[in-house]
């Protein structure tokens, strides 16, 4: 059936003279690591802190499941399979390693259908930002109370409610109709995402509500990324040979993906505890200026990790322990340590303001 499905997509591409596969290549990028990194760093420092720490705790906990899945099953991609599958070739350099399930499908459903949820629960007065001015936790009851938004606010989120959940499905299709995966990768893939964008606002709440929850949940989070790291590193891959004998899918790469997700995944949840403890910052009533000027240093600072940042890990330390270390680094450091240097500066600013 998986097969079929895929051929017969094929054959509509073939039919309308591949006209759609630049539209659907670009679409399905939106599914990759980095948008959604950008997506959620932006809505995390800048627009609504909750909501950023929802998209985080649902992508990087699905994004685990997911990537251990792949290296469990090892299920090669469709062309591989079979021949007679030709997929988009602008979709192929993306699509690395093992096929199920569709990582991309994954991070659709935790990002733009998070972002679908939070918003249908805010507009039902089911929700509230996340903090006081000063930055602390709304109570229980408060957000209970919580009003939903109304006039232009309430349009403009209906749109990007409707544009999230049209994109979620959109990037998942992608991944069939670039034939890059399969509609059983897709599924899973897609499940595993709501699996989590239902158990992640209960777990949040205990992270941030409970005595201590934080440093628990983050030290088991952090435990599992690097027992996923370990099992990446001892497992036995099946050799998957090219008619000409060259590797079709390299062990070496697909134990880096896994140590990419899991560095990822360290260094956030240590930032999350870094945040919690320490920089508490808000979203709720600041001024847009700050938050435009939260996002462009955030991600200014992204590409000096990424860039001049990793190029000197790779000389100091190789290549594979550099880029375990530059994902861990991006990640505490978006997550906890700039948050950290903003509040602290943006409080000054606040008491020089007052004359307090």
């Amino acid at each position: 059936m998986d097969i079929s499905y895929l051929l017969f997509l094929q054959s509509i591409r073939e039919a309308t003279g591949f006209a759609a596969d630049a539209f659907f290549n670009a679409v399905s990028s939106l599914g990759s690591t980095y948008p959604a990194i950008i997506i959620i760093a932006l809505v995390y420092w800048s627009v609504d802190k909750r909501t950023g720490i929802y998209l985080m705790f649902t992508d990087l906990w699905s994004s685990l499941v997911g990537q251990t899945m792949k290296i469990i099953f090892c299920v090669p991609r469709p062309w591989i399979r079979d021949p007679r599958i030709s997929p988009v070739e602008g979709a192929v350099p993306e699509a690395t390693g093992y096929s199920f399930p569709s990582g991309h499908s994954t991070n659709a459903v935790s990002v733009f259908g998070g972002l679908f949820v939070r918003i249908r629960a805010l507009l039902r007065g089911k929700t509230a930002s996340e903090e006081t001015v000063s930055g602390q936790d709304v109570s229980a009851k408060e957000r209970s109370g919580a009003k939903a938004p109304s006039g232009p606010v309430s349009v403009i989120l209906r749109v990007i409610m409707i544009v999230s959940l049209i994109l979620a499905i959109l990037i998942c299709f992608s991944r069939n109709y670039c034939e890059v995966h399969t509609l059983s990768d897709v599924l899973v893939g897609a499940g595993i995402g709501v699996i989590f964008l239902i158990v992640s606002g209960p777990l949040m709440r205990i992270y941030y509500e409970k005595k201590n929850a934080d440093l628990i949940i983050s030290g088991i989070t952090i435990l599992l990324a690097v027992l996923s790291m370990v099992f990446a590193s001892l497992k036995a891959y099946p050799e998957l040979l090219s008619a000409s004998g060259g590797l079709l899918v390299d062990p070496a790469e697909m134990r880096m993906d896994t140590y990419r997700f899991a560095a990822i995944i360290i260094g956030a949840f240590a930032g999350f505890v870094i945040e919690n403890r320490f920089a508490r910052f808000g979203t709720h009533s600041v001024k847009i200026s700050r938050r435009v000027l939260r996002t462009v240093i955030g991600l200014i600072i992204a590409v000096i990790i990424l860039l001049p940042v990793s190029s000197a890990l790779y000389a100091v330390i190789g290549e594979d322990a550099g880029r375990i270390a530059k994902y861990i680094i991006l990640a505490v450091v978006l997550v906890g340590i700039y948050p950290c240097c903003f509040a602290a500066v943006e409080r000054k600013l606040d008491k020089k303001q007052t004359g307090i």
